[in-house]
C-alpha cells in the first residue's frame, strides 16, 4: 500500500511539473489533458476529494466540451465512492459524525450526500446530481451505460431474511435484463450475461427455503438451474470470454473440488460431469497424478463457491 502511495505521488508531480492546476493555462484545449490526467490517477488511487476539486477545474473553465463531459463522469463516481466510504464507516461512526462530514463534502465540493435516520437504520445515499447533469448534457455519453452498469452490479446486495433477498435477487435480475434490452450493443453484454446466469443460479440455491412463501412449484426451481447452465453454455459459445477475462470450463468426469491444488486438501464438494465453471487461475507447474499430469485450477461455480480441481478432469478447450 505504501509503495502505490509512492507511485501515485510521484505520477502526480511528474504530470504536474510546469503545470500550476489552480491556475490554468490560457490555452485551454492543451491544458485539459493534462487536468484530466490528473482527475484520472487521483481516482485510480482512491483520492476521490481531490479527483472531484481537478474535475470541478474543468467544469469551471472554457475547456472543451469532451473534458467536462469525462469530469463530470469523475466527479459521480468519486461522489459514489465517498458515499460508500461513508456507508463502510456507518459501524464504526455514529450518524451525527457522518452527517457532519457529509455537510462539509457538501459545502465544499457541492457533492450532496445525504445521512438520515430511518428507524433504527440509517440511510447513506449520493443525490446523483452530476449523474443527471451527465444524461442531461451529454444524452449520448458512452459514460452514462458505464454509470448504469455500476448501478446494476450493485442491484444484487443480500437483505435480511430469506423471502426479502430472494425479492431482491428477483428485482436485481430484472435490473440486469432492462441493462441488456437498454444497452444491446455495449461491451459489458457478456459480463452482465454471466452475472444473469449466476443470478439464475444463486434463485435456483434459495428458492426451496422460500418455495411456499412466494408460491414457486419444483418445476419452476428446476428451471433456475436449467436456464443458468444453458445461458452460461450459450455466453460461452457466443462471446471471445478470454477479451473479458473469463474462462470458462466443464468438468469432463465426476471429480473432488478441494480448498488447495493438493489431493490431500480438504474436499469441498463433488462435482458431476457437465458442471460449468469458471477458471480462475491455475498452478505455475504441472504435476502427476496416477499417471496423469496435468496444472490444478482454481475455480468458480454458478453458486459462487471457490476451490481446486486437477486439469484432467476439466474440459477447457482453449484454455490450457
Amino acid at each position: 500500500m505504501r509503495i502505490n502511495k509512492i507511485i501515485y505521488s510521484i505520477i502526480i508531480i511528474i504530470i504536474g511539473i510546469g503545470y500550476n492546476i489552480a491556475q490554468p493555462s490560457p490555452d485551454t484545449e492543451n491544458a485539459a489533458p493534462t487536468i484530466i490526467e490528473k482527475c484520472r490517477i487521483f481516482y485510480q488511487y482512491e483520492d476521490y476529494i481531490q479527483s472531484i476539486k481537478t474535475a470541478r477545474v474543468i467544469l469551471a473553465g472554457d475547456y472543451p466540451q469532451e473534458y467536462k463531459e469525462e469530469a463530470l463522469y469523475y466527479i459521480n463516481e468519486s461522489a459514489e465512492e465517498l458515499t460508500q466510504d461513508l456507508q463502510e464507516r456507518m459501524r464504526l461512526d455514529n450518524a451525527a459524525s457522518l452527517k457532519a462530514e457529509a455537510m462539509t463534502i457538501y459545502k465544499k465540493y457541492k457533492i450532496r450526500i445525504y445521512v438520515e435516520n430511518v428507524g433504527y437504520d440509517v440511510m447513506i445515499f449520493y443525490d446523483k446530481a452530476y449523474y443527471f447533469a451527465l444524461k442531461s448534457q451529454f444524452p449520448a455519453s458512452s459514460y452514462i451505460a458505464r454509470i448504469e452498469l455500476r448501478q446494476v452490479l450493485r442491484s444484487s446486495q443480500i437483505a435480511i431474511d430469506a423471502v426479502q433477498r430472494y425479492n431482491h435477487i428477483i428485482r436485481a435480475l430484472e435490473v440486469h435484463k432492462e441493462y441488456i434490452e437498454k444497452y444491446p450493443e455495449s461491451e459489458y453484454i457478456p459480463n452482465i450475461k454471466i452475472r444473469i446466469a449466476k443470478i439464475y443460479w444463486a434463485l435456483a440455491e434459495m428458492a426451496p427455503q422460500v418455495k411456499e412463501q412466494v408460491g414457486l412449484t419444483q418445476s419452476e426451481i428446476q428451471q433456475y438451474a436449467k436456464i443458468a447452465e444453458n445461458l452460461f453454455d450459450e455466453v460461452s459459445k457466443k462471446y471471445p470470454l478470454e477479451a473479458y477475462g473469463m474462462k470458462i470450463a466443464r468438468i469432463r468426469a465426476s471429480v473432488r473440488m478441494r480448498s488447495q491444488p493438493s489431493n490431500d486438501s480438504r474436499i469441498i464438494r463433488r462435482l458431476s460431469t457437465g458442471t460449468v465453471v469458471q477458471i480462475i487461475e491455475r498452478t505455475d507447474h504441472k504435476i502427476g497424478i496416477s499417471n496423469m499430469y496435468d496444472y490444478w485450477y482454481k475455480v468458480q461455480l454458478l453458486n459462487g463457491s471457490v476451490g481446486w480441481v486437477f486439469g484432467f478432469y476439466l474440459d477447457r478447450g482453449q484454455f490450457r
